[in-house]
């Protein structure tokens, strides 16, 4: 099963346990809201932060929230749950796993470290906005390293953004039939991949780094 399949049924399994549906035909986080409020959106956004941290694909929660709350909300939604992953996963490097990820990084985590220290926020996104890389081991090598993590915070909340608008706009347009909408998300992920391979293109250290093979 592949983890976007993973992330979906365990979404569904813990809806079923706790009177929260997020998927399957003609169920809504609306519907959910009504019934469980803020506790039931709690429990969406902690469950697909948790999920994230662990390295399910934020465009999944994206898609998924566009489908069950709209463009707009839906974005909001995914991205506060994209930034209590990166949290989550920043932490554990940095305070739990750091001695033993530094010495398993080795030159390559050294080299990484100095890469990003400089002008932190600029190139966190400009990896961020880059068509190849892992967010999850980006995320955990920010971490090992001590990479600031304000600015890297904030490089990673701007780089996340057009992505997840298209994928929630996608996922909406699923939700309400409209092909427009589709077609729309995907012209507008042809135009950030157009735009992260320039900014690939004209960072030329960014490959040397090992950020974009992550």
């Amino acid at each position: 099963m592949t983890l976007a399949g993973a992330l979906l049924l365990a979404l569904a399994v813990a809806g079923s346990h706790t009177g929260f549906p997020v998927t399957g035909s003609g169920n809504s986080l609306q519907t959910a809201l009504q019934e469980g409020g803020l506790a039931g959106y709690a429990f969406a956004c902690a469950l697909s932060s948790l999920l994230m941290a662990l390295g399910a694909p934020r465009q999944v929660i994206a898609a998924m929230a566009g489908y069950a709350l709209g463009v707009v909300p839906g974005t909001l939604f995914a991205l506060l749950c994209s930034i209590a992953a990166l949290s989550l996963t920043y932490g554990a490097a940095l305070f739990l796993f750091q001695p033993a990820l530094q010495r398993r990084l080795g030159v390559r985590g050294k080299r990484l470290s100095q890469w990003l220290s400089i002008a932190t926020f600029r190139k966190t996104l400009v990896v961020r906005l880059a068509p190849v890389g892992n967010n999850f081991l980006t995320n955990l090598l920010a971490g090992a390293m001590g990479i600031h993590y304000g600015k890297f915070l904030t490089g990673s909340l701007l780089g996340y953004l057009p992505q997840t608008v298209i994928f929630a706009l996608v996922g909406s347009g699923i939700a309400l039939a409209q092909w427009q909408q589709l077609v729309l998300g995907g012209l507008l992920l042809a135009l950030a991949s157009a735009l992260g391979a320039y900014l690939l293109k004209t960072h030329p250290e960014l490959p040397a780094t090992g950020v974009a093979t992550l």
